[in-house]
């Protein structure tokens, strides 16, 4: 993952997106990467602009999609998708099962790349700009 900080806005933009996933025989290719590119964007989602708010007394403040940001199709940068070329002999044609298991290792993937950015490790999710901003403002 390769990306870039604007340091005055705290503004996260991914510049360069690589996946990888072992799920044996590709059966019918096009639909397993769009699983994937699908898991991705659901993963940028998470890590870049989701946020459940909570007021003082613990109700919801953004329950509803009006104030509640999810990423469109023009918010998710392109993305390329590897598969490792295996062979699993109990699957059956030698496939493996496919989820959204590529959701996981985005938000990490992009903490480290924000890390190496930065030079700030940000802990908490959702990389959201007023949070890299108050971080970047704490640094001599």
């Amino acid at each position: 993952m390769r990306l870039a900080v604007h340091r005055v806005t705290g503004e996260i933009r991914i510049l360069h997106s690589v996946h990888a996933a072992d799920i044996g025989r590709l059966i019918n290719p096009m639909q397993c990467r769009g699983q994937i590119e699908g898991a991705v964007a659901q993963a940028f989602g998470w890590a870049l602009t989701e946020n459940m708010a909570y007021d003082e007394h613990g109700a919801m403040i953004n329950p509803n999609l009006r104030n509640y940001r999810i990423p469109a199709f023009a918010d998710v940068p392109p993305s390329e998708v590897f598969f490792a070329d295996t062979y699993d002999t109990i699957g059956p044609l030698g496939a493996k099962a496919q989820g959204e298991g590529s959701i996981n290792p985005v938000a990490p993937a992009i903490a480290n790349a924000l890390a190496d950015a930065t030079g700030v490790r940000f802990p908490h999710l959702p990389f959201t700009p007023d949070r890299i901003f108050a971080k970047l403002g704490q640094q001599p």
